[in-house]
């Protein structure tokens, strides 16, 4: 029977095409009018912004509408995920669940997580983790028997409820340390 050493929480950012479509500051969905003619919307026959049932508009530096700086600023934010493990008396390392994480906005800000280092963004996890776990508590016999089911290894119960009272570890992943200043 193993035995849980600690428990953790990986933190890492989306995807990377998500991060670059959440974080990118040109709007996607405007073109230029060279753009728009590639791409057969616009002919110099067609000069109306509805061409061939679609809906779009020329974006320019220069001349950005209301709504386009708008959904400009609007699609600054970053969306963290969280994979939560155990780490196992035999060395093994089992994730547990990954359904939890956040979105931050960014929009008043040079970069997401503006004035944030890695220790203070872990800091701000763990507090996180602990408000979460104070509404709505893990039983320790449902990670049990979720590890049983998941991965077939039978944990003692007593080391789940003493690996609940040590602080989470709080790993960042390299994407998400890219973004945050060491210290």
């Amino acid at each position: 029977m193993l035995s849980i050493a600690f428990f953790g929480v990986t933190c890492e950012l989306e995807t990377e095409e998500e991060e670059r479509l959440f974080s990118n500051t040109v709007d996607h969905f405007s073109v230029t009018r060279q753009e728009a003619e590639a791409m057969g919307w616009v002919t110099p026959e067609k000069s109306s912004t509805q061409a061939e049932g679609r809906s779009w508009s020329i974006w320019s530096p220069d001349q950005e509408s209301w709504w386009q700086k708008r959904h400009r600023r609007r699609k600054k934010r970053t969306v963290v995920k969280f994979t939560e493990f155990a780490d196992l008396s035999d060395g093994k390392r089992v994730n547990v669940r990954s359904d939890r994480g956040f979105s931050q906005s960014w929009k008043h800000s040079p970069k997401p997580f503006h004035n944030q280092t890695a220790e203070s963004f872990a800091d701000d996890i763990r507090y996180w983790f602990v408000q979460y776990e104070e509404d709505r508590p893990t039983r320790p016999e449902w990670i049990a028997e979720r590890l049983q089911r998941l991965y077939g290894i039978e944990i003692d119960l007593a080391s789940v409820y003493d690996a609940m009272r040590v602080p989470l570890r709080v790993e960042l992943g390299p994407r998400l340390l890219k973004l945050l200043p060491q210290q």
